[in-house]
């Protein structure tokens, strides 16, 4: 510090020199340029106590307005019991309050080409409200025990405007209304109050722009309205309150916009406004990888981009509440895999276009309650959430699905209690839906796929109740092609529900199917089962055969009845009962042994005989059949 000559002092220094003792305001505005100028070394002598007297009932404290401050304000490792409040203030150095200890600071309006404060330490409050720097503002490790105020602040730094880590603030930390070119830097820092970052504008040149991981914050994070070019990170941050950026926009295209990954945001996340159509928007990709949110996210009416790629990276995250997405439009896909969300998913109303990649990705999603994809719900991509578990109803209900040319829905080993797949229109693309397990179904065939894939599918019930022909369309449109499982678990459904013909026409539709690529001899027979019996589910069949050879050779025998052989009388011929034995390869009644037919209807008899035995092999095939799969 330069000694000063206080018999040397200008009127404006000694102005500020008799105004001390009690604090007492110097305005020096209105004066000339050339008179307003007080020396830095004026201001830090009087700090240090070089006019020790006080007024009785006064508080000395240095209160200038309009000063220009000459020569470097050097107050490092100073000890200062006065209240330094300078306003309209411009300096030609960075004041220099490194380790210093100050009661209290305000820096009010003004102008300087930095400012030098790692590690100090404020007793009150610490106001840099509406001030101007040129140069970086550094403020490493500085403990402020009531608030810091940057209110309307103007931060420009050739690459960090604000270094600020593990600074510890007590009360509030404010920025609303700041200008920033250049970065902010708070990591591993400790805010008591809350951080309000309201109208923020910040250009980070597309890099890191506002860097706040570990950060700690008691109570909210206020970033409403902001417009921030660069990376907003806050990577193991926590905090108390919500964490609100409505209406905000944030711009890093082609890198991360906002980067939460490992972030305990206790109040929850909003980024939208619900039910209002909030207009949050951020070019570059939103992660939340592994974070906890509380009290639900909020992207309802949010734009976020990041084409090609994921614009929501949410995998493996915890959120205690729910996910109001709706309205929110994407370009690049929503990952929300190995999640668990307790509270209801709406994604109602939203569209997310990831043309050839994975529009939602919610692959091993634990949600305790509903998802909702519906209400005008659009994917231009894969809809995937294979392996998840849905407390609540997964519904699709005037919901459309494009992927032309690929899978446009993948529930493999979904576990839902109920499932709505009433889309607006047919999904383009294919529907995947094996092995997933359901306890209602509702579809519209309507609107069902023209690619479907249903193997291993399991479901309870299925509405609407349509005829089995109706609901075997679905089953023919399987990508797979004939796969037994399906027609066995409609089948099951179609009994469950009392419908035994149905069940039937079902099991024999299944069995056309299974024989139809087969070899021909298996083909073979198994034309004969479906001719004579349905392959056991048409059990009439046989009897119908039967009557028509019973009606077919009664006839002709009693046109041409057989010679009687040895000593039958011709009499105890009966046409009936002799067709009969001779058909029924298992009854005896005693008339083929007794009459020999006649050459002209010896073929006949043969033809009776081999119809007989195909009657009886057919209908214990079929019957055994029909018993194994009941």
């Amino acid at each position: 510090m330069l000694a000063v000559d206080f018999s040397e002092l200008t009127a404006a220094e000694r102005k500020v020199w008799e105004a001390f003792s009690t604090g007492a305001l110097v305005d020096l505005r209105e004066l000339e340029a050339g008179q307003r100028e007080v020396r830095g070394a004026v201001v830090a002598a009087l700090a240090l106590g070089a006019r020790p007297d006080r007024e009785l009932g006064a508080i000395p404290a240095l209160n200038v307005a309009g000063a220009r401050v000459t020569g470097q304000l050097q107050l490092g490792f100073a000890s200062v019991e006065h209240p330094l409040m300078l306003q309209d203030c411009d300096f030609d150095q960075a004041p220099d309050l490194y380790w210093a200890r100050l009661d209290f600071l305000r820096f009010v309006g003004c102008r300087m080409p930095g400012l030098r404060a790692s590690h100090v330490q404020v007793a009150r409050h610490l106001q840099l409200s509406s001030s101007v720097f040129t140069g970086e503002v550094r403020m490493s490790g500085a403990k402020i025990a009531g608030g810091l105020l940057l209110d309307q602040v103007e931060l420009h730094g050739p690459d960090k405007a604000l270094v600020a880590e593990r600074l510890e603030v007590g009360g509030d930390l404010v920025m609303q209304g700041a200008k920033v070119t250049g970065g902010l830097r708070f990591f591993k820092s400790t805010i008591g109050g809350n951080l309000s970052l309201d109208d923020l504008t910040v250009a980070g040149e597309g890099g890191l722009a506002l860097g706040a991981d570990s950060v700690t914050v008691a109570g909210a994070v206020f970033c409403r309205r902001a417009r921030i070019t660069g990376e907003l990170s806050l990577r193991h941050a926590r905090t108390g309150g919500a964490v609100t950026l409505s209406a905000s926009e944030l711009s890093n295209p082609g890198g991360v916009a906002m980067r939460a990954d490992r972030a305990d945001l206790e109040g929850g996340l909003w980024l939208g406004v619900p039910s209002q159509g909030g207009s949050f928007r951020a070019q570059g990709q939103i992660r939340l990888v592994s974070a906890h949110v509380g009290r639900g996210l909020t992207l309802a009416g949010a734009t976020l981009e990041n084409p090609g790629g994921y614009a929501l990276l949410a995998s493996a995250a915890v959120i205690d509440g729910g996910l109001d997405a709706m309205g929110l439009h994407t370009t690049g896909g929503v990952n929300l895999s190995d999640s668990t969300i307790s509270g209801l998913i709406r994604l109602d109303g939203a569209h997310l276009s990831h043309p050839g990649g994975e529009a939602l990705k919610a692959t091993r999603l634990t949600a305790n309650s509903a998802l909702h994809c519906a209400g005008g719900f659009r994917a231009d991509g894969l809809v995937w959430l294979s392996g998840s578990t849905i407390g609540g109803v997964l519904t699709f209900h005037d919901a459309i699905l494009s992927a032309p040319g690929q899978t446009a829905l993948r529930t493999r080993r979904l576990r839902v209690p109920e499932l709505v797949l009433r889309w607006r229109e047919a999904p383009q693309g294919l529907v995947d839906l094996r092995f997933a397990q359901v306890e209602v179904l509702r579809d519209d065939p309507v609107t069902w796929p023209a690619e479907i894939r249903l193997d291993g599918m399991t479901y309870e019930s299925v509405e609407p109740i349509l005829d089995a022909p109706r609901r075997l369309r679905l089953l023919e449109r399987d990508h797979d092609g004939y796969r037994p499982q399906p027609y066995e678990q409609l089948a099951a459904v179609c009994r469950r529900l009392g419908n035994d013909d149905d069940a039937r026409t079902v099991l024999l539709a299944r069995q056309r199917k299974r024989m139809a690529g087969r070899a021909f001899a298996v083909r073979l027979w198994g034309l004969l089962q479906e001719v004579t019996v349905g392959y056991g589910y048409r059990p009439m069949r046989a009897a119908i055969w039967l009557v028509l050879a019973l009606s077919i050779g009664s006839f002709e025998f009693s046109r041409h009845p057989p010679t009687p052989v040895g000593a039958v009388k011709a009499s105890s011929f009966e046409p009936i009962a002799y067709t009969a034995d001779v058909l029924l390869p298992l009854i005896d009644l005693g008339q083929e042994k007794s009459f020999e037919p006649q050459e002209v209807n010896r073929w006949l008899t043969y033809t009776l005989v081999a119809v007989g035995w195909i009657l009886v092999t057919t209908v214990a095939a079929g019957v055994a059949r029909s018993v194994r799969r009941d």
